[in-house]
């Protein structure tokens, strides 16, 4: 929909278009306001709010970062690396047994959420409150296709979830 037209906004549906400038073209000096275009562009940014809710975000800096979360296909670790990188993603796989004490290249502010899958048996994650704090304390052990997801804090990644099967 053309934002001037009168008519409102088309998104989310479709995305709005802006072809026909404002400017007078008697005058490079003058520049014209029709009240279409305030009204239409209104209509768009309750639109948008609407789609994304409040704090659309959350603990996330930048929206285009949860959705790249969701988006990622599987980055795998290296065999026996006890602090992977985590630079290169969101989500990784664990493809052979080992202890991992750390994540290495945490973001350098902000958070960070990742998701770490194990593509073997005996994947141990390392309980340590100022590196990786798991929720209850202990070290957890990950067979074939379980799953816990850390949110970086600054300081140290915390357990937001486990999955087990």
């Amino acid at each position: 929909m053309e934002i001037g037209a009168g008519a409102g906004t088309s998104y989310p549906s479709a995305i709005d278009t802006d072809n026909k400038l404002e400017y007078d073209k008697e005058s490079s000096e003058k520049t014209l306001a029709r009240a279409d275009v305030i009204n239409d562009t209104a209509a768009a940014v309750v639109a948008i709010e609407t789609v994304l809710g409040t704090n659309p975000n959350g603990n996330a800096t930048y929206i285009a970062d949860l959705l790249k979360f969701f988006q990622a296909s599987y980055t795998a670790f290296t065999s026996g690396d006890e602090t992977p990188s985590i630079s290169s993603g969101q989500l990784f796989s664990v493809p052979a047994a080992v202890t991992i004490t750390n994540f290495d290249d945490p973001p350098a502010s902000g958070t960070k959420i990742i998701e770490v899958v194990a593509s073997a048996d005996d994947i141990i994650i390392a309980h340590d409150a100022t590196k990786i704090k798991l929720s209850n304390g202990i070290d957890v052990r990950l067979n074939t296709d379980d799953s816990i997801v850390f949110r970086y804090d600054g300081t140290k990644w915390v357990e937001r979830q486990r999955t087990q099967l």
